[in-house]
């Protein structure tokens, strides 16, 4: 079935594959936008260990196995499928930084400062850094979404969430 006729039958295929266990779902929208499973697989997940691929032959198999099952139930062979997986060893953090504003208004070159700060602050511990983005701003303790014409008496603070992975090692 080719890309086109799949998304046209409102076909949702996806695959978990988890530390445990490994699972389908092949599944349909409805004419109420309601999903209606057509069919669903589950093997033990052989081959991952922790958030990791330890051995790629026995995860290939039990991919294929939850599909293949998948697939039997609904009656229908799939071509493409959104796949979650965890990839261990994921670390998150939040960096907060906070700088004073001397009582001026917030301009763009303070959000600009505030957001490079908090990029400079995250310490990837060895670490390569994943992403980051600001997640809350406050100005004097109120918090005030993304409008940057705030007027600023004191300081202002963002919350800069990191997700990290993986050790960096030299040789």
């Amino acid at each position: 079935m080719t890309w086109q006729r799949w998304h046209r039958k409102g076909l949702i295929t996806a695959l978990d594959i988890g530390s445990s266990k490994v699972s389908a779902m092949i599944a349909q929208k409805g004419d109420g936008g309601e999903l209606i499973v057509l069919g669903t697989g589950q093997r033990e997940s052989r081959g991952v260990k922790r958030g990791y691929i330890a051995d790629m032959a026995t995860t290939e198999a039990a991919v294929r196995e939850a599909v293949e099952q998948a697939e039997r139930i609904a009656g229908i062979n799939i071509e493409n499928v959104w796949v979650g997986f965890s990839a261990g060893g994921l670390v998150s953090d939040v960096a907060e930084v906070e700088f004073e504003l001397g009582g001026h208004r917030v301009e763009q070159q303070d959000i600009d400062a505030l957001l490079a700060a908090g990029r400079n602050s995250i310490d990837p511990q060895g670490r390569m850094v994943l992403h980051a983005q600001p997640a809350l701003y406050t100005l004097d303790g109120l918090t005030g979404g993304e409008d940057t014409a705030w007027a600023a008496r004191g300081s202002a603070w963002c919350a800069h969430p990191c997700r990290r992975r993986g050790r960096i090692t030299g040789a």
